[in-house]
């Protein structure tokens, strides 16, 4: 089906895919896998009809076969809206356990998409009429996308906000200023593109309003009427230089794109908190700004204290004074936040970077922290929080800094005095960077130590851990794990400092599920391993190792080869398997041995005492005869017929009895009379006597 294929310029630069945990595509740390990897399509008729069938079958809810695809979003908002519906979870409460994945397609060299609209119109696909929202954008991919093109995860609840979309969530009049008449201007709101369009259209006779779109727009705009607001959008407006709201008190939602000359945004009279008939409500406010590289000014009221999102990635050095809360933060590591205090998600962009290392000075609760997409040079800790205020989840992805130029100075995040981590630990994709976890004790969920290279990492208190992962490293030595005690997979793969010797994990206790170690210097000795698989500490063992114990030298194999270096002669599970079966075989064959010999004794036995019955019998010839011996005997002693007198002649019995006991009996006609006459029946009755 190559003819259908897209190429990788005819793709918009990202396309987004929602995991959840019913989907069939599952997400590792080798990326998007399709339940079906080994299905491939030709271009026969046959292969084409089968081609259709399984594109059909992949957009048919009820269909429960291995589909080879997965399905893709291009638009970003479209895959947020249906991932916050989860229609999966049908007439089931919402649970939040799904995530957003961002994919730059520049980095899908090899891998198939097609474009679900040319499959329609080229191949006659038919889309049911349930999934018939797809039908113009959806994109699907055969088989796997590779992790690298993974560029960005977001947990479900990095949305949980309240977008005030008018089709989806309608104006609330707690975000209304008192006695004021609302636009009804459609779904889809009023549009700007100029100061005429403000001063002489709708905005200047109301000043309450469901949604607002700015787009190709230039220079400065001023809503000098614009009291209360569900939703701002601002799009396609490279050239729009200022944004300037003076009367605005009240805000939704408020989402700027592709603003590359934007240098402030004013909303003086902002405030987090209206009063309606007496009382105070909040009014939660989110603010999301991509391709925004020149703003420098932020104005807000003083009220203002709390926002309900904060998405700022890329601008100029910023400060938010007297914000004390954010639900879901990411920003650079060039904003500055000098009174928040708590936050349930912090994600902070290393792209910028500036040289304010107190980021967050006053933030003490943290439950997700995510550091990631780093570059350039910097030198000592980054950790952007004090350590203590983090509880939650820890995510450390795509920090990637140059060496520094004296090694006294290395970069690193030191979680110094963090002994917890609630949820889930995922470090990928680092470069240059020291990564100090010496007072961890439990993880409660999983830790991955994936495709990292040139990092070092300590986990030398960690006793307790989920799925622990440690997976191609390169130029890294895998961390040693004296104290752990628990764990239920774990999964090693990379350079094992042979100054640990066999000994991997000398506290533990029970390894609950899987063992797997695949080292990469060829000397590492699996004695001790399997040991403790005997022992019952490891349930399930897998290593690729030998028995010798000689000092090797870091290599750095691809990932790729691996997992193909030299075969395992230790003990495997599948080794302990066959030992147990030839034990089991050689057991049963000894039965079989020692039934056959007792009952072939026992044959023995009988046939001898047959032998020896028949040798106790007189036997009439033991030899041959003599006939030397023979001799006529004398005639008195001849046998000759006895005497007369002994002889007499026996009775002969009659042939037959005699008359008197015999009657004829009157022949019986062919049918019998009605009756028969006295003498017949006389006769009858003598003959039957």
């Amino acid at each position: 089906m190559d003819g259908y294929r897209i190429p990788l310029d005819e793709l918009p630069p990202n396309l987004y895919w929602v995991h959840y945990p019913e989907s069939q595509t599952t997400l590792t740390h080798k990326g998007l896998n399709a339940a079906n990897q080994t299905r491939f399509y030709g271009d026969s008729r046959g292969e084409r009809d089968a081609f259709v069938l399984a594109v059909e079958n992949h957009f048919t809810w009820s269909y429960r076969g291995n589909s080879p695809f997965i399905s893709l979003f291009p638009n970003r908002d479209h895959a947020e809206k249906w991932g916050r519906k989860e229609p999966w979870r049908g007439s089931d409460p919402p649970s939040e356990e799904w995530k957003l994945c961002t994919i730059d397609t520049s980095l899908l060299t090899g891998i198939y998409i097609f474009k679900l609209s040319e499959l329609v119109d080229g191949l006659g696909v038919r889309i049911p009429d349930k999934a018939q929202q797809h039908r113009e954008g959806a994109y699907i991919c055969l088989h796997r996308i590779p992790a690298h093109a993974i560029v960005e995860e977001q947990d479900a609840s990095y949305f949980n906000i309240i977008r005030c979309e008018l089709e989806e969530f309608p104006l609330s009049e707690n975000l209304m200023a008192e006695n004021c008449t609302v636009y009804d201007g459609g779904k889809y709101g009023i549009n700007i593109t100029s100061q005429d369009d403000i001063e002489t259209g709708v905005l200047s006779e109301y000043r309450c309003f469901y949604l607002i779109n700015v787009h190709d727009a230039k220079g400065s705009l001023n809503f000098t009427n614009l009291g209360s607001v569900d939703n701002i959008k601002v799009f396609d407006s490279p050239d729009l230089e200022i944004l300037d709201f003076p009367e605005l008190s009240s805000l939704g939602y408020f989402k700027a794109d592709n603003v590359t000359s934007l240098t402030s945004i004013l909303m003086p009279n902002l405030a987090w908190k209206v009063i309606i008939s007496g009382y105070w409500t909040l009014a939660s406010v989110g603010f999301e700004i991509t391709g925004a590289p020149a703003l420098q000014e932020f104005e807000y009221g003083e009220e203002l204290t709390e926002l309900r999102l904060l998405r700022l990635t890329d601008s100029a050095d910023l400060a938010f004074p007297g914000i004390e809360t954010i639900l879901f933060l990411e920003a650079g590591q060039n904003i500055y936040f000098p009174d928040l205090t708590a936050a349930r998600s912090v994600a902070v962009n290393f792209a910028r970077i500036n040289n304010k290392r107190n980021q967050f000075p006053q933030l003490t609760t943290v439950s997700t922290l995510a550091l990631r997409d780093s570059h350039g040079y910097v030198s000592g800790n980054i950790l952007p929080i004090h350590p203590k205020a983090f509880n939650g989840s820890l995510s450390l992805q795509s920090l990637a800094f140059d060496p520094p130029p004296y090694a006294s100075y290395p970069v690193k995040v030191d979680f110094d005095g963090t002994e917890t981590i609630e949820s889930n630990t995922t470090i990928e994709s680092n470069t240059n960077i020291d990564i100090y976890l010496g007072d961890l004790v439990t993880i409660s969920g999983d830790f991955s130590f994936v495709n990292n290279t040139n990092c070092s990492l300590n986990l030398n208190q960690l006793s307790s851990a989920g799925d622990l992962t440690i997976l191609d490293n390169i130029n890294t030595i895998m961390p040693s794990l004296p104290n752990l005690k628990t764990a239920r997979n774990i999964h090693l793969r990379g350079y094992i400092d042979p100054t640990l010797g066999a000994n991997l994990f000398p506290a533990l206790n029970y390894a609950s599920g899987s063992v797997t170690v695949e080292p990469w210097n060829s000397d590492f000795n699996c004695s001790k391993l399997a040991s403790q698989y005997r022992d019952s500490v490891i349930n399930n063992l897998n290593c690729n190792g030998t028995e010798r114990s000689t000092t090797g030298t870091p290599t750095d194999p691809s990932p790729s080869t691996s997992a193909q270096s030299d075969p395992s002669r230790g003990l495997p599970d599948g080794a302990w398997a066959g030992i147990g079966v030839g034990i089991g075989v050689i057991v049963l064959g000894g039965i079989i041995a020692a039934a056959w010999l007792f009952l072939h004794y026992r044959r023995r036995q009988d046939r001898t005492a047959e032998d020896k019955l028949v040798d106790s019998q007189p036997k009439e010839e033991v030899h041959p005869p003599d006939l030397s011996g023979l001799y006529e005997a004398v005639d008195s002693r001849i046998i000759r017929e006895a005497p007369d007198g002994t002889l007499y002649e026996m009775a002969v019995p009659p042939a037959e009895k005699p008359d008197d006991h015999l009657r004829e009996m009157e022949s019986v006609p062919g049918e019998m009379p009605g009756s028969l006459p006295d003498e017949a029946r006389l006769g009858y009755r003598q003959g039957m006597r």
